[in-house]
């Protein structure tokens, strides 16, 4: 049914990263959808100098993975704050990297939203 909407969960209440670096969520294969909307909430930032960004990536063969278009690379809904991002698919698998940044960080968020099934 053309249009019709998903639900997806990519990382569920309260998901928290420790540590410096990127953590990646299992790729999905959502060859069938078109676009998505995709909140994402975080909280409090713990750490020395800490940073968040999330990224929206795809990929064809689930190994090389480039930013989604329609987003951009390393963003931060800021803290506290839920903010929808809307992501345009135009490869087979999807999937949400967090990015933490500064020393012995700490974060909590999720990412949730709804998908938008290809018109054929």
């Amino acid at each position: 049914m053309a249009g019709k909407r998903l639900p997806v969960v990519f990382a569920s209440r309260f998901t928290t990263y420790a540590g410096g670096g990127d953590f990646p969520t299992v790729a999905l294969d959502l060859a069938d959808y078109e676009s998505a909307v995709i909140h994402v909430w975080r909280g409090m930032l713990v750490g020395s100098m800490p940073s968040f960004g999330v990224t929206f990536e795809e990929s064809t063969d689930s190994i090389t993975w480039t930013t989604c278009s329609g987003t951009t690379a390393e963003a931060d809904p800021g803290q506290q704050t839920e903010v929808p991002y809307m992501v345009t698919l135009g490869k087979r698998f999807v999937r949400v990297r967090v990015s933490l940044g500064g020393a012995n960080t700490v974060a909590s968020c999720y990412a949730y939203g709804h998908l938008v099934r290809r018109q054929h």
